[in-house]
């Protein structure tokens, strides 16, 4: 197949980009100012700044099968209420617009599990109420309603909490390492809640299984396992024999467990042996 990615110089841009390469896909991406890695005569990579994203210079997209859609503000501390989130959303709407004029379009485009909100229970399903609090999540909602109205077959996979050795050193995971071997202590408003983080190259086969299937709709991508930070420091101290000192500081705020429930992605792709949190914290600290 003819595929074409968006953010195909991303964490999980690459990876999958690396793995549909090695299933035989011809693929073409747009990145920004991050420089593609991959060398292969089955992929071509051209730099396309968000604000060069207009009709005319999309209308080659229409030339592929698939559509993967996974660019999109993430900069840690910034992205969740960001201005920028409603360009990324018009300019999606935009995307999917020109890309519907392909033949047999299927559009596989990233959601996130912080469309569901903050009052939740137990493990999330696909058929929870959303209710998102963040401009990303809102913006994310937005596009799925719009992306579903179009009349084209769809997935929409909602990631859960992604992490791994390649990720900015202000997510949590990596900060969590950088406090232990500086000994800093680290202000945690919520140590115990628990947290779905998933690998990143889990979520990268996720894509590639979901692409193979004849599913359709919205789907979550998760391990259906939290940890909560307090969990994952001691993880840490295991394998590295830093302690982290962790301070927990006043929240008023109601803050409930964020787990994915896994029911439809197993009877989607099947079983998955997701890379364990033990493991993944290791490979981040080599």
């Amino acid at each position: 197949m003819k595929i074409f990615i968006t953010g195909c110089t991303g964490i999980i841009g690459k990876t999958l980009t690396s793995r549909l390469l090695s299933e035989g896909h011809f693929i073409g991406g747009i990145r920004g100012l991050q420089a593609c890695e991959i060398e292969s005569p089955n992929h071509t990579c051209q730099k396309l700044m968000l604000s060069d994203w207009e009709s005319s210079n999309l209308a080659f997209v229409s030339d592929y099968d698939v559509l993967i859609h996974l660019a999109w503000i993430t900069t840690p501390n910034k992205y969740a209420d960001s201005s920028e989130n409603y360009i990324w959303l018009n300019k999606s709407k935009m995307l999917f617009t020109e890309f519907k004029k392909s033949k047999s379009p299927l559009i596989i485009s990233s959601g996130t599990c912080l469309e569901y909100g903050e009052a939740r229970k137990d493990f999330l399903s696909e058929t929870e109420n959303v209710n998102p609090s963040t401009i990303y999540a809102k913006c994310k909602l937005e596009l799925l309603n719009f992306l579903s109205a179009m009349n084209v077959k769809y997935i929409w996979p909602r990631t859960f909490f992604q992490y791994g050795e390649l990720e900015p050193n202000q997510k949590i995971i990596s900060t969590l390492i950088s406090s232990s071997k500086s000994g800093l202590q680290m202000n945690i408003r919520n140590p115990l809640r628990k947290i779905d983080y998933i690998y990143y190259k889990d979520v990268a086969e996720i894509y590639s299984k979901l692409l193979n299937s004849d599913f359709s709709g919205v789907i979550n991508a998760g391990t259906g396992t939290g940890y909560s930070i307090e969990d994952l420091a001691n993880y840490i101290y295991t394998v590295s024999k830093n302690r982290i000192n962790l301070i927990s500081v006043m929240n008023n705020k109601i803050e409930t467990d964020i787990i994915s429930n896994n029911d439809l992605l197993f009877r989607t792709i099947g079983e998955h042996k997701f890379t364990s949190i033990e493991e993944g914290i290791h490979k981040m600290l080599k």
